[in-house]
């Protein structure tokens, strides 16, 4: 029988397509006031896998992704999606469609997840609008797409990068539990 217990912290982290470099950084500072400091921003490149987003972006669309710091309950991801649609919304500023698309999830030692208010068999339904996306499965040293994910995710760059930040978030988590760990021969923290 196993016994209740809280779930290890997770890395937050999005990826941000955007037509427009100012309101990018609109939404960037937003979440910043909600996670805290940036560990993580990706170079920008040219998202042009599909054209999915042409009809709502526009043309030239850019990419980037960002991590933070603070490592977060995993279900905080669901706040942290509702916060991305607010973001959006504003951003959008009564024009048509959205200048800047957020996903955000989270990293975590045995997985990426991406929240999403699209459900399916692969995305269970957690609450309030959102559903989870296993997105990458940490395996034989490598996050590993499954046969859902996006293209996009599933090519060597991104998993690269994804296993880059796992390495970090790992470092970051193992120093959170050796400061709250008991030190048995002082009878206090370490």
């Amino acid at each position: 029988m196993s016994n209740p217990k809280p779930p290890k912290p997770a890395r937050p982290i999005a990826n941000f397509f955007y037509t427009d470099s100012g309101l990018l950084e609109e939404a960037l500072v937003a979440l910043d006031k909600r996670l805290g400091d940036r560990c993580f921003t990706s170079e920008p490149v040219s998202f042009d896998i599909t054209d999915y987003y042409v009809r709502e972006m526009g043309a030239g669309i850019m990419r980037i992704f960002a991590a933070w710091k603070k490592l977060v309950d995993p279900f905080e991801l669901v706040d942290i999606k509702l916060l991305t649609w607010e973001i959006e919304e504003k951003l959008k500023a009564g024009g048509k469609g959205r200048p800047v698309n957020i996903d955000p999830g989270i990293i975590a030692e045995g997985h990426m997840i991406l929240a999403t208010g699209k459900s399916s068999g692969h995305r269970p339904y957690v609450g309030r609008g959102v559903s989870f996306d296993l997105t990458l499965v940490y395996h034989e040293g490598s996050y590993r797409p499954q046969v859902w994910t996006y293209l996009d995710y599933a090519g060597d760059d991104i998993i690269s990068m994804m296993n880059g930040l796992r390495a970090d978030y790992l470092k970051d988590l193992r120093n959170m539990e050796n400061a709250i760990e008991p030190d048995p021969s002082t009878g206090g923290n370490k």
